[in-house]
């Protein structure tokens, strides 16, 4: 047997049925009801600038760059020293060599067996926990692939060029 729901249904039936609920309503039946200690103060809010996070920080954000490499025949290249005086806090590197897969190792050359394949199209994304080792990409024909980071300056806290 199925229940049937009785008079203490929940949502608006009747009259209200089908239009929008007016909930600024001063009928008695108003379907929601703003507790008086939850209506904002008649005061203008008055914003703590020290409290305010400035847009650009230093230590946290920095400007993108893209670079595009292009491999003249297959093998592996250097594609991104570790950064000296920096801090590398964002990695990506696109496969755009259509049918075959780009290995990706840190450290070391890369080749057909060692690395991080990445298939075509694809790409690796770390944005979270970025590694500041040399990058090495190993390529098995000629093409070319897309590289974007960031680097900050964590000495100087200054936007790099």
């Amino acid at each position: 047997m199925i229940p049937r729901l009785g008079g203490s249904f929940p949502f608006p039936t009747g009259l209200a049925r089908g239009r929008l609920l007016d909930i600024n309503s001063t009928t008695s039946n108003r379907p929601f009801v703003v507790p008086n200690d939850l209506t904002p103060p008649d005061a203008p809010h008055v914003v703590d600038e020290s409290l305010v996070t400035p847009i650009y920080e230093g230590a946290r954000y920095g400007d993108a760059q893209l670079q595009a490499i292009t491999f003249a025949v297959a093998g592996s290249l250097l594609v991104l020293a570790r950064p000296p005086q920096h801090q590398r806090t964002l990695l990506i590197i696109v496969n755009d060599i259509a049918g075959f897969n780009i290995r990706v190792n840190f450290d070391a050359p890369a080749n057909v067996a060692t690395g991080l394949p990445i298939p075509p199209g694809g790409n690796l994304f770390l944005d979270t926990s970025v590694p500041q080792n040399d990058i090495n990409v190993f390529a098995p024909i000629a093409g070319v692939i897309q590289i974007g980071y960031i680097n900050l300056d964590i000495h100087n806290l200054q936007r790099l060029a």
